[in-house]
């Protein structure tokens, strides 16, 4: 059978893969990662009921998560993923004006400004090539999302590269030289940093009105407080960098008149980015879950507190789902609170590239571009393009 957690697909191998895996069941028993015993539900009904059912968790009931990975220092362990559902309520309540939609409306103009300096600073070589992965894909949702959360560039910059080395890797053992290591205390510092300035000079920003939440009003602890900020920047731009990329990628396959048809239409141009937003989807699971109680899927027997993974892309491309809503950001309790930021920049970085550059071509075929080797994104590390 093909593997589940193979690392480095494409996102069209990753299609094929779960296909495959839909076909076999609407139960499949693997073993990922960490080589732990797991169950991968792939089927549309399956996959949106789990999501929604308050009996599925995201900590393991009456123990740790199960996994013999590396394990997040306390500053950070506390973050939404890891917390459980009275917590996780508590805290979400908090996070969320971040990410209302009036407030991420009121940055729509200054998520189009930086994209706009990006390609003002597109630097192709002599032969007329720009990787617009390092130069575009990977800067914008990490330029966004500080801006959002208040962060200066420098603890922006520290930060990135520091979770770049923690995320590139798969789960496993840490051995005595582990990157990953270093790594997280570096997160933990620049967090701590970046919170101790915000007390001493408040802005109009979310992680001051965290801090407020935190000190004035006593509803975070100092680690939910740093794990918030921890999660809320590592999503911010982990997923949408590579859903970017990606797009770009599928978008430069497409017939060039049609495409520049649809970008004059809105209309046309909202349907291609819900489309994108599906087909462009860097991950294939919902963050590992747990059943409360003993629970059936499809005739099989799922014990309580067996690690769970809920295949979103699979669900969302189930032939079954017809006309029902997409899973591409998940469902229930954990639906992503960035959802609206995320479709914002996937729709307005498309948009403004190919008006700006209607010729723009793939050096390589996007097949044999080098990706990230890890089986949690899908997606390229570098895209080479002429622009004319």
């Amino acid at each position: 059978m093909l593997d589940p957690f193979a690392p480095g697909l494409s996102v069209a191998e990753a299609d094929r893969l779960h296909a495959h895996l839909r076909a076999a069941g609407q139960v499949v028993e693997a073993t990922d990662a960490d080589g732990l015993r797991v169950w991968i539900i792939t089927r549309y009904d399956d996959v949106s009921r789990l999501l929604a059912d308050p009996g599925i968790v995201n900590v393991r009931p009456g123990g740790p998560s199960g996994s013999p990975g590396l394990p997040l220092p306390p500053a950070l362990a506390r973050n939404l993923l890891n917390m459980v559902p009275d917590d996780h309520r508590r805290v979400r309540a908090l996070a969320a004006p971040a990410f209302s939609r009036r407030r991420i409306g009121a940055v729509r103009q200054m998520v189009t400004a930086r994209v706009d300096g990006l390609l003002n600073e597109l630097d192709p070589n002599e032969t007329g090539v720009v990787d617009l992965f390092p130069a575009y894909a990977s800067p914008l949702p990490a330029d966004i999302i500080a801006e959002i959360l208040g962060v200066t560039d420098t603890d922006a910059d520290e930060f990135r590269t520091a979770a770049a080395t923690v995320m590139a890797m798969n789960p496993g053992e840490p051995t005595a030289d582990d990157p990953r290591i270093p790594a997280m205390t570096t997160i933990v510092l620049v967090l701590m940093r970046v919170i101790a300035a915000k007390r001493k000079s408040p802005g109009d920003d979310v992680i001051t009105d965290w801090i407020t939440a935190r000190d004035a009003e006593d509803r975070l602890t100092e680690e939910e407080l740093i794990s918030l900020a921890f999660l809320t920047f590592l999503a911010g731009f982990e997923n949408s960098v590579y859903q970017i990329a990606n797009a770009i990628g599928i978008l430069a396959g497409l017939d060039r008149d049609q495409l520049l048809v649809e970008i004059a239409d809105d209309q046309l141009w909202r349907a291609r980015v819900k489309q994108l937003v599906l087909d462009a989807a860097p991950g294939s699971y919902a963050i590992r879950r747990f059943p409360i109680d003993d629970i059936t899927v499809g005739g099989t027997r799922i014990p309580a507190g067996s690690p769970l993974y809920l295949s979103l892309r699979a669900a969302t491309n189930d032939p079954a789902r017809g006309e029902r809503p997409d899973l591409a950001f998940g469902r229930g309790p954990h639906y992503c609170l960035g959802a609206d930021l995320a479709v914002m920049q996937l729709d307005i970085a498309t948009r403004h590239l190919f008006q700006r550059h209607p010729g723009l071509s793939l050096v390589k075929p996007w097949e044999t571009l080098d990706r990230r080797h890890t089986w949690r994104t899908h997606g390229p590390t570098e895209m080479p393009v002429n622009l004319t």
